[in-house]
């Protein structure tokens, strides 16, 4: 039996909003609404979402000695998610600095902060959370290092779901563990690269996605939906 349903491995960051009623040009100063704080990070974002469906859930990742951090681990708390794995300390919380228009189009630059600092020893040292865990998530706002070590430290039976956001190209390693690796279209033909006959279709993306080692892949598809692919076949 396991004590998590999830353990989510992955970034915490503060979200800095302000609205703007047009983003700035280069050089160009424009005045904002008043600054909104706010917890995030795809890590934090996927733990507090699962808990809050009912998963038993824990995280690991790394936050700064600040009010950032302090905010971040109140909120997951709040939402019910087991905090035993968040590190404090090696550097500032991890910022998204984000500029909203009317329009909701947005810009965002992010600080990885001490998201950077999560490191494969840190992966190493939870090894109790990967034995207690029956999915583990998580995504690329932390070291590929890291989330290499992630896929070494899986509990025999569990699961790996990696959203690769942002996208970069994986470690055939990586890609083995996955199941399923969860992508959009900018991040399958990121990760496909030059791959011939990728074409435009998600049925197309997927097929060449698992030829490179995942279980199976969800493709994303917006409004449209998901597309789900295994070695049994493709459904939507």
């Amino acid at each position: 039996m396991y004590d998590y349903d999830l353990l989510v491995v992955g970034s915490a960051n503060a979200d800095l909003v302000i609205g703007v009623e047009r983003r700035p040009a280069a050089g160009e100063t424009v005045l904002g609404s008043d600054l909104a704080v706010h917890p995030g990070g795809k890590g934090a974002n996927q733990a507090v979402a699962a808990a809050r469906l009912g998963a038993r859930t824990a995280l690991l990742a790394r936050v700064g000695d600040d009010g950032h951090g302090r905010l971040l681990l109140e909120s997951q708390r709040a939402a019910g998610v087991d905090t035993a794995g968040v590190l404090v300390g090696g550097a500032p919380t991890g910022v998204a600095l984000i500029t909203v228009d009317p329009s909701g189009d947005n810009s965002i630059v992010v600080s990885p902060g001490a998201n950077g600092r999560l490191t494969p020893a840190d992966v190493r040292a939870a090894g109790d959370l990967f034995r207690a865990s029956r999915v583990v998530s998580t995504q690329l706002e932390i070291p590929l290092e890291t989330v290499l070590e992630v896929a070494r430290n899986l509990a025999p039976g569990s699961r790996l779901v990696l959203n690769p956001s942002p996208p970069q190209p994986l470690p055939a390693e990586v890609l083995a563990a996955c199941d399923p690796l969860i992508v959009n279209e900018h991040e399958a033909k990121v990760i496909l690269g030059d791959t011939a006959g990728a074409g435009d279709r998600p049925e197309d993306w997927a097929r060449l996605l698992l030829e490179k080692g995942p279980r199976s892949v969800v493709v994303t598809l917006g409004g449209e939906g998901a597309l789900v692919a295994s070695p049994f076949g493709v459904a939507r």
